[in-house]
Order: C-alpha cells, then structure tokens, then sequence
C-alpha cells in the first residue's frame, strides 16, 4: 500500500472543496471585473448607463458614486442599489432595474489556432471554446484525429465567409449612405461566393435599413428647420416687443417726471401723480416680462441649434460607422485567409494523422475560487465559467506522420 503523502492529502481536501462549491453555492452567478451591467431608472434616462466593472471590482452610478460588486450576487446588487436611490426621493425603488448584458470574458491557449480572451455565454463547454478559438493547432501541424476534421473546418469556413458576405453588404450601404443613396448593388464577388437567396434577402434587409435611415434622418432636419424658423419668429417678434416696452417706459418715465413737477407746483390734479406712479410700475413689469420671454425663446433655439447641427453630423458619424466595418471586414478576411491554410495542411496530413494514434488533450481549468487560483482536470465537456483559463494541450504519436510534398 502507498503512504498517503502530505501532498496527496492536499488534492484530496482540493477535490471535496470543489465538489462542495459545485452545489448550490455557485448556483448564482457572482460580478467581477470584466461584467458589463446595465442600470436602469424607469422615467429618469440620465440616471440610466451602461458601465463596466473595473479591475477594483466598483461600478460608477448615477446619484450613487462608485459601488463595489466584486463578488456580489445579481440579486444582491439589485437590492443595494434599490435602497441606494431610495435615498432619494425623485427615485422610486421600484423603477430601478439592474441586468448583467455581458460577462467577464475566459481565456484559452496553449494548442489551439488563436489563443486569447473570448466572450463568454451561459452553458459554455470546453469543446465550444476550442471551437472559438478556431480549433486544436494546425499551424504547427497538430491534428485532431476525428473524421470529421475536414468537415468541421468546411463548415467553419462556409458561416465565416457568410458573415464576410454580411459585413461586405453592410459596407456596401454604410458608403451608399455616406454618398446620399438610398439603393446600392451588391457586390459581384459576395453573389458569387455565397448563395444567392441568402445574398438576396441580407442585402434587401440592408436596402430597408438604408431607407428607413435616410427617410428618418430627412424628416427630422425637416421639422428641425421648421421648428428652427419658427423659434426664429417667435425671437424676433418678441425682441421688437422689448424695444417697444422700453420706448413706452422710457415715455412714462418723463410723464411722470413733468406730472410731479406740475404737483409740486399746485398745478396738477390730486391723485394724478399716483396715477402716473402705477402706470410707469406696469410698464416696468410688462418690460422685465418680455425680457425673460425673450431670454426663454433664445434659449430654445440655440437648443434646435444644435439639435440640427448634430443631425447634420450624420454624415461624420456615418464615415466613422464604415472605418470600423471596413476594419471587421478584414479582420473576417484575414480569418478566412487562415481558414483556407488549414484546410489545405488538413488536406495534406489529414489522412496520415488519422491514422495515427492519438491519445485525448490534456485540458486544465485555472478558475478563481475565492480569490485563489485552482487548477482543475477538465475534458471537452466540462462547463466553462466567465475568467477562466483554460489550457489545451495535445499528445499525439508522430512516429510516422510526414508533410506530403
């Protein structure tokens, strides 16, 4: 019988704390840094924003400041915010809502094609990732000894050039857009490399977006101009108002100053100067009316102002759309590029290494386990959760495998 070691007591204590967490203790999903949450205050949009949770772990709310949520329970979360704004009295605890839209990314490398940071999604396996990550390495000539290997990177290579195809046609009308088009042709290549009734259908959605678009964007420098003229009106009319109530004060101003002189030399009518006094205090208060009214419609249209210059802005926020698809755009090409070179060393290796036997990966789970670092045994099924890291390594006999000339 062999000694139980110091060191194999301490996995075997590892292996029930894991077994243990698995249970309903990790049943809710805990923040961290990475999640992005989306806080919203029905009725109050300048409360509401998106924010992500820093590398301290906080989130900054509006009204509320920085809140740590490292390690806290969604449910959790919602209750401290709840009885944070009921603080104040314009917020209702009720209307405020907390959704986590997107978790902390995992990590993967060792022998896959691109190792790095990926976005997670619930119910995500080991297999999927790989998947991700575009599969086990090819580029140093590492094979996966299924069948199916050649289908699979068919496949992966068929829905990428699909998104290609989506994003050419999204570039496509992003530029007829710029250009002030409301219809566009589809590229040659993108009829030619993908079906055409899915071609069809994604560059009329495109086309209907495009109108819907321009359309939008026209109506709405259509009643920003109207209102904008009328706001113009309503200013100008309201400045010659102040200049006639000043001319009218002023006037009253120099009666009431002959009528008190006249008084004072018996030769006005008693009461007239406490006539000429209310007079002069109307027209004073009618004077400081339409000032403020007039502060008030200035105020308004330098708000259309700007309202129409950022709709007039469209074109530069267009320009700014179409860099960063462009930009996707090669990214997809480059991908497919490193898709179609492995398809060809699977073409040319595939059925030697198949032939071949292969023991299965090696796969490792580093996961942070109350801010600890655990290393655990994983296989191609094994969930995934979001910050973890996950290591692959293949064993594979290469006795015999040689690159076909």
């Amino acid at each position: 019988m062999r000694k139980f070691t110091s060191s194999m007591y301490r996995c075997f204590v590892l292996s029930v704390l894991l077994a243990g967490m698995c249970g309903p203790a990790l049943a809710e999903y805990r923040l961290g840094s990475g999640d992005v949450l989306d806080v919203t205050v029905f009725g109050r949009p300048d409360l509401s924003r998106r924010t992500g949770v820093d590398v301290d772990g906080n989130i900054s709310v509006p009204l509320v400041g920085e809140v740590n949520v490292k390690g806290v329970a969604l449910s959790e979360l919602r209750s401290k915010l709840k009885n944070l704004f009921s603080t104040n009295e314009s917020v209702r605890p009720s209307d405020v809502l907390v959704e986590l839209i997107e978790y902390r990314p995992f990590y993967i490398h060792g022998d896959v094609a691109k190792a790095g940071a990926y976005p997670f999604k619930p119910n995500l396996t080991v297999r999927q990732a790989v998947a991700l990550a575009g599969g086990m390495d090819l580029t140093q000539q590492r094979f996966n000894n299924s069948p199916l290997q050649g289908a699979e990177l068919r496949g992966r290579y068929n829905a990428l050039l699909v998104e290609a195809s989506k994003q050419q046609i999204r570039v496509t009308g992003l530029r007829a857009e710029l250009e002030g088009k409301t219809d566009f042709k589809v590229p040659s290549s993108v009829a030619a490399s993908t079906a055409s009734d899915m071609v069809a259908e994604i560059s009329q959605l495109e086309q209907n977006s495009l109108k819907a678009r321009v359309s939008a964007l026209a109506q709405e420098r259509e009643y920003l101009s109207r209102a904008l003229d009328l706001a113009d009106e309503n200013v100008s009319a309201l400045d010659r108002g102040q200049k006639q109530d000043e001319e009218a004060t002023r006037q009253q101003v120099e009666e009431l100053a002959k009528i008190v002189d006249l008084s004072r030399r018996g030769l006005a009518a008693p009461g007239r100067v406490s006539e000429e006094q209310r007079a002069t205090v109307l027209l004073k208060s009618r004077e400081m009316d339409t000032a403020a009214r007039l502060a008030v419609a200035r105020q308004a249209r330098e708000e259309l102002r700007r309202k129409l210059e950022k709709a007039d802005d469209r074109q530069t926020r267009v320009a700014r759309e179409l860099q960063d698809a462009i930009a996707t755009l090669e990214g997809l090409y480059t991908q497919l590029a490193a898709l179609r070179e492995q398809l060809v060393l699977a073409g040319r290796v595939g059925a030697q290494a198949m032939s071949d036997e292969q023991s299965p990966p090696e796969i490792f789970i580093i996961r942070k386990v109350k801010d600890a670092s655990v290393k655990i045994t994983a296989n191609e099924d094994t969930d995934i959760e979001p910050g973890d890291v996950v290591e692959l390594k293949l064993k594979m006999n290469w006795a015999d495998l040689r690159l076909e000339n």
